[in-house]
């Protein structure tokens, strides 16, 4: 797969799949670079057509936050998640399955909402 050419030559340090079968969540989270921080950036939620294209969007979404925050100035990194909308998926368990593995990540990356992600009042 020719994304593994782009993981090398750009020097990524994280690739994570998360995924649970009963939210049906399918999620990529990548984490660009830390050198300067933790690896900060937004949460997408959307349709892609398979896999390839959410990780490719991931991939170049990730290392573009590790540039936005070093042209700012930020003591960050740059990381980005993206979770692939699925027909059926329970969005609410999807959500709680990655707060559980943003939090293992101990600080390491930091996220908030982005495309798709919406403020719900309950």
């Amino acid at each position: 797969m020719e994304y593994f050419d782009t993981i090398k030559k750009h020097d990524y340090e994280q690739i994570s799949i998360i995924q649970n079968q009963k939210a049906k969540l399918f999620a990529i989270d990548v984490i660009h670079d830390t050198t300067r921080g933790p690896a900060v950036g937004g949460t997408r939620f959307m349709k892609y057509p398979n896999e390839e294209e959410a990780v490719r969007d991931a991939l170049k979404l990730s290392r573009g936050m590790t540039y936005k925050s070093a042209a700012a100035g930020l003591d960050c990194g740059g990381g980005k998640t993206v979770i692939m909308e699925l027909d059926g998926m329970d969005r609410t368990l999807a959500l709680k399955t990655l707060g559980r593995y943003i939090e293992h990540l101990q600080g390491r990356r930091y996220t908030g909402r982005d495309l798709g992600i919406f403020h719900r009042r309950y």
